[in-house]
């Protein structure tokens, strides 16, 4: 019986197979490549949500604002980001209900929110089309060798269903190809994308509660829960 393994596969496929075996290679490379990336900035998102976690210990909002350091990140962003809104509140030097002012910190937050929205989302686009895409590009390679194995037997005289299933089968590995790239894509966009949205929560949450500290100098009654 006649074994077949990857590289005798390939290396009878034509220019056209060998181009799109390529194309799902680096397509592959990608989507591991943005799931890494997308997994490590998760984990040092959390890790600046555990940093940012003693802001609501501070005697003042000047002392809680202080308490961000570096490792903050995204938090003390948002942070200063309100701070900045209610400074500017302030500035205008017409006085105003506390809810107008915490609805100033709290744009400004928002302003920052999306930035970092932006930020954290950056791969996701590509991982969404890579996972759509493969099926169909490894289904192209299935049609294109099947074709070009009819077409290399068609001129051989009668064919016979040996000589058929063999090169037909060692098409249809395109098609596995396709889903071994998808499968990785699309599981990890869906995972970091649900790890992103819970991010901003977290931060659309402390945004809120913050602008109440700001404007009342009061801290919220669940604040500490952050």
């Amino acid at each position: 019986m006649q074994t077949f393994n990857l590289f005798e596969i390939l290396s009878k496929t034509d220019a056209v197979g060998l181009a799109v075996a390529a194309f799902l290679l680096l397509m592959s490379i990608a989507s591991w490549w943005l799931i890494v990336m997308g997994a490590m900035r998760l984990r040092r998102l959390r890790a600046e949500r555990s940093a940012a976690g003693r802001f609501w210990d501070g005697e003042s909002p000047e002392a809680c604002l202080g308490s961000l350091g570096a490792g903050s990140g995204s938090w003390r962003e948002v942070a200063e980001a309100g701070a900045e809104a209610g400074r500017a509140y302030d500035e205008r030097g017409n006085a105003g209900s506390l809810a107008e002012k915490a609805d100033w910190v709290e744009r400004g937050s928002a302003s920052a929110i999306e930035r970092i929205s932006q930020r954290i989302s950056r791969g996701l686009p590509a991982l969404s089309s890579i996972g759509a895409t493969a099926p169909f590009v490894g289904l192209f390679g299935t049609v294109w060798g099947i074709y070009h194995t009819l077409m290399s037997l068609s001129s051989g005289g009668q064919m016979t269903i040996d000589q058929v299933a063999g090169p037909i089968g060692e098409s249809l590995v395109m098609t596995g190809f396709g889903l071994f790239v998808a499968i990785p894509a699309v599981l990890g966009n869906n995972a970091i994308a649900a790890g992103n949205r819970a991010v901003l929560e977290d931060l659309a949450s402390f945004a809120g509660r913050l602008a109440t500290y700001l404007a009342t100098g009061k801290k919220p009654g669940s604040a500490r829960s952050e």
